[in-house]
């Protein structure tokens, strides 16, 4: 029996779950399988296959399964995990961008490798997320001899990389050209925000170097826009010196020559999709806009935290920015896999400051008990009572109605 292209799109989509989800789901992606031979319909079994994919995404983006109440239904535990880790919001952000960008490169008539490229750099993306999350806490994600190796990489990538009318800023991997500052420096940043050292600025240093000798004027800005950012709230000394090179090598990038011509489906798409139609240039601007909700939307009492996703919001419009402006690859919308690697590393590197607010929570509330325990309040008279009783019972209703009306 000849299997069609959608029976085997979905069968490989399917195929990707057991990589994305922990390992104590093995027993519902099990259970995926067997039902999606089930499934008659060739299309309806790709909508199946979609749809397992982003609860495998969600369920990833949570963490351990183990923590959360009801782990033998890991589906359930899906509104729990958004609510504690908030990466997953920028998961989600991120697959619908490059969802949109998948529908503008239809409308628009790309060639069909361009969508085959964006949804595996999705695929790639998503397993680069999970694999550096599990089990990595936020000091241990990029240490110290990380960040130098990938700086000198990017100054070797500049170095020995291809060039093309006087800039040398991607490498040829294969048939692939890959563009590794889009992929490498917004998880750079995120990274430094949090965990600085002298060997990580030093590291800082040698990337805004590698990008002006590119030069690269786009991803020099955003370089130079986060360690500014970082060191008016941090004014740490490594932040500053960090942020004082980035804005020289912004400045060298801006007074060196770059006239690369723009590409179809990749630069100023943010404009030219509109000459399609309203739904294409609806679908680029919104895929744009989704890449900075995770910073937008993040609130914790957390300061080092709250700074990093300030960050990732700052360095992504500034990308998106720079696209607007000039002959810049669109991230995630626009063709291209760099960018879409790149902006699922950097989520991985912010931290989760809402699992330790739980946490202190907690402990706040056993705190509690146990002064009560220590400190029993004292009795009260029977109409007193009755007074408390009454007033508990007008609260409870008050609530239960505001509840009910959706509140």
């Amino acid at each position: 029996m000849r299997v069609g292209k959608l029976r085997w799109l979905a069968s490989a989509l399917l195929g990707c779950v057991p990589w994305i989800v922990p390992d104590n789901c093995s027993e519902w992606t099990d259970a995926m399988s067997a039902e999606l031979t089930d499934i008659d319909s060739d299309s309806e079994a790709v909508k199946f296959a979609l749809g397992c994919v982003w609860a495998a995404f969600v369920i990833a983006g949570q963490g351990d399964l183990d923590d959360l109440p009801g782990q033998g239904r890991p589906l359930q535990n899906i509104p729990e995990g958004w609510r504690r880790n908030p990466r997953t919001i920028g998961l989600a952000s991120g697959l619908s961008s490059v969802a949109l960008g998948i529908a503008y490169l239809t409308i628009a008539g790309a060639p069909f490798r361009y969508i085959v490229v964006n949804f595996f750099a999705a695929v790639i993306g998503v397993g680069c997320f999970v694999a550096t999350t599990k089990g990595a806490n936020r000091s241990r994600r990029m240490t110290p001899g990380v960040f130098f190796g990938l700086a000198s990489f990017l100054l070797g990538a500049t170095i020995f990389g291809v060039a093309a009318d006087g800039a040398s800023r991607w490498l040829r991997v294969g048939s692939m050209t890959l563009q590794p500052s889009l992929i490498l420096v917004p998880a750079m940043v995120v990274a430094f925000s949090q965990r600085r050292s002298v060997i990580a600025t030093v590291s800082i240093i040698l990337v805004a170097c590698a990008l002006a000798l590119q030069p690269d004027r786009a991803m020099t800005g955003v370089l130079a826009g986060g360690m500014s950012f970082l060191a008016i709230k941090v004014r740490d000394r490594l932040a500053t010196a960090a942020a004082g090179f980035a804005i020289a090598g912004f400045g060298v990038a801006l007074y060196r020559p770059d006239s690369l011509p723009a590409v179809p489906y990749v630069d100023r798409i943010l404009f030219t999709a509109f000459d399609l139609s309203l739904a294409a240039g609806c679908a680029v601007v919104l895929g744009a806009g989704l890449l900075i909700l995770p910073g937008v939307l993040m609130r914790t009492a957390d300061h080092e935290a709250l700074n990093a996703y300030r960050i990732h919001a700052l360095v992504w419009l500034a990308i998106v920015a720079a696209a607007a402006i000039g002959s810049y690859p669109t991230p995630l919308v626009g063709y291209g896999g760099s960018a879409i690697v790149g902006y699922f590393l950097s989520l991985a590197m912010l931290p989760r400051p809402l699992a330790t607010a739980v946490a202190a929570g907690s402990a706040a509330t056993n705190t509690k008990e146990e002064h009560r325990e220590d400190n029993p309040p004292p009795p009260i008279d029977s109409v007193s009572g009755r007074l408390v009783a009454v007033c508990v019972g007008a609260v409870g209703i008050r609530t239960n109605h505001t509840l009910a009306t959706g509140w």
